[in-house]
């Protein structure tokens, strides 16, 4: 028998939507022994809402089971009428049994503390394969921002086939500010997926083909000698765009790679003696080859780290790669796509994404995730400590904090979950973990030292 929380939401009313209950029975039999097990609503999360009873699968899913308890009605009604009434709907075997005093005290107890905070957790209950992009006290314009956000899935999806990740982080790029780098083996719709989101996006693109004969000034532009006027003009080069897709950005010599990422960072660039603010949003997204190294030029470390996220990018499944097939088989098909957000929408969602709210106790666990990087041995990681020869840069703790913002908005809650770092933590911390010798050596990758840090790193309240 199980003993968790059932939860089931109809509405967007705070009111209303959340029906939460105790389970029906308050004790159960174990062999000859009477056994009391309450529920712990602090451990739920939106994920594990529908799991079917029994269930140990996190992944698993199962329809809402039918309670009695509306939030309104606890906050209208005093705690003892609301576990009496809990009783009432109790069979009357268990209702008679002596311990069932003990469980409605402690039933009276466990939801007079811990109400509010089940409200909080619980007001949103997606259901698998849907983003639910709504939360209580939405205003129009941000259900109107939520919508926009669903039809860029949309859309993208025209065109691209099956790289919802690698779309999903580059919105939460685009609506934090971060810059993206993407790594993956030729052919897996990088380039196509940046340029269909950039013609969603009702902004200036510019692509960069980034080769070993490039130069700074190819890059941010130059001073011209005008003949007729008598006088030096400044060309403004392609950087002077909102969205850059740097394309093989590893092509280049140091020289060039460093005038992109100083402009990255100073969000402005200098040609002849002045300096010129660069338009915003301003967001570069690069992608870089890792199979194939010569005529290459690797991304010092100090550079690579100014990138919110370095995303890996997968093979397709084989159904994927099939309607891939189709598409681009079909010489008539048709890659345009329509446009749906604007600058100003970009600018509002942005200031939607600061509001998001995120506890001291994750943010605080934020900085133990990549204090662990450079101190493992104080976290009991004394086997990877072999490996790492440089933790995170503070950069990482800023960034994580960002990027699991964007990903709770994007799921449609205006609360951080330790779920969101933990999705996001390996995107922000691959390619700010620098790995020795050894761990190259025994195959060992940053993405087997994120997961130890998120084995092995508690959360403190």
């Amino acid at each position: 028998m199980d003993w968790s929380w059932s939860v089931e939401t109809q509405t967007t009313d705070p009111t209303s939507c959340v029906i939460a209950r105790p389970p029906k029975q308050s004790a159960l039999t174990h062999g000859t022994e009477k056994v009391l097990k309450f529920p712990r609503p602090w451990s739920v999360s939106p994920r594990c809402l529908h799991r079917p009873r029994g269930s140990t699968d996190r992944n698993a899913e199962g329809p809402a089971i039918e309670t009695k308890f509306l939030f309104g009605r606890l906050m209208k009604t005093t705690v003892g009428e609301a576990v009496e009434e809990t009783l009432k709907h109790t069979p009357p075997k268990v209702r008679d049994h002596p311990l069932c005093d003990l469980c409605a005290f402690a039933c009276n107890y466990l939801i007079q503390s811990l109400y509010p905070l089940i409200h909080i957790l619980l007001i949103i209950a997606p259901q698998k394969n849907q983003r639910t992009m709504s939360f209580a006290g939405d205003t129009e314009l941000q259900q109107e921002h939520k919508a926009k956000i669903q039809r860029v899935y949309t859309e993208v999806a025209k065109v691209v086939v099956g790289q919802d990740y690698m779309v999903n982080r580059l919105l939460v790029g685009l609506f934090t500010n971060g810059h993206i780098l993407l790594e993956g083996v030729p052919g897996l719709a990088k380039t196509l997926t940046i340029s269909t989101l950039a013609s969603v996006l009702h902004l200036d693109f510019q692509r960069i083909q980034f080769t070993p004969d490039l130069l700074p000034s190819d890059l941010v532009g130059t001073m011209i000698y005008n003949q007729k006027e008598g006088k030096f003009e400044v060309k403004k080069g392609p950087i002077f765009a909102n969205i850059i897709l740097a394309d093989e950005i590893n092509r280049s010599p140091a020289k060039v790679q460093s005038a992109l990422l100083e402009a990255m960072q100073e969000k402005q660039v200098t040609i002849g003696e002045t300096s010129y603010t660069l338009d915003k949003p301003f967001l570069v997204m690069a992608t870089q080859n890792p199979v194939e190294q010569e005529g290459t030029y690797q991304l010092p470390e100090a550079q690579v780290d100014r990138f919110m996220m370095k995303v890996f990018v997968n093979y397709p499944t084989k159904e994927q790669e099939l309607e891939i097939m189709r598409r681009i088989s079909n010489m008539q098909f048709d890659f345009t796509v329509n446009q749906v957000l604007t600058k100003e929408d970009i600018f509002a969602i942005r200031k939607e994404v600061n509001k998001v709210k995120i506890s001291e106790s994750l943010e605080r666990y934020i900085i133990e995730l990549v204090s662990a990087t450079r101190k493992p041995k104080e976290y009991k990681l004394d086997h990877e400590a072999q490996y790492i020869q440089f933790g995170a840069s503070p950069r990482a703790s800023i960034n994580l904090n960002l990027a699991a913002k964007g990903a709770a908005y994007l799921e449609g809650r205006d609360y951080v979950l330790p779920e969101d770092i933990k999705e996001m933590a390996l995107d922000v911390m691959n390619h700010r973990i620098i790995m020795n010798y050894e761990a190259e050596a025994d195959n060992v990758k940053t993405s087997d030292i994120v997961a130890a840090l998120l084995n092995k790193v508690p959360i403190t309240k």
